[in-house]
């Protein structure tokens, strides 16, 4: 990668692929080749490095990255970044308080929905 071992800010999904897309290119590997040394398919990586796979579990991004030698650096975030985080938090705000009891109450005795 071009950074110069700087941190880089992961604000996206697509970030994390891009940088493994452009360090995988860089070291002249081809996505199959990287995808049975990290252990996943070559599809699933295609799709990682466009941007495609949100909820990638972290097991495989971390193969990924070890195979194109880099790593996951998690350092705390500027005051802008945090509270633009903190929206999502008031959006979760909006849908209110969940009763579970009345929710349990409403079920039949015999376990049947």
């Amino acid at each position: 990668m071009t950074t110069g071992g700087d941190p880089i800010p992961i604000t996206d999904a697509s970030d994390i692929g891009d940088l493994v897309r452009e360090a995988r290119q860089q070291s002249g590997v081809s996505q199959a080749a990287l995808a049975q040394a990290a252990g996943v398919g070559r599809q699933w990586l295609n799709e990682f490095e466009l941007g495609k796979k949100p909820a990638a579990p972290i097991d495989m991004i971390l193969r990924v990255l070890a195979n194109v030698t880099a790593s996951l650096v998690l350092l705390p975030s500027d005051d802008a970044t945090a509270s633009n985080r903190h929206d999502h938090d008031q959006e979760w705000d909006r849908v209110g308080e969940i009763d579970i009891d009345t929710i349990v109450d409403g079920l039949p005795d015999d376990g049947s929905p």
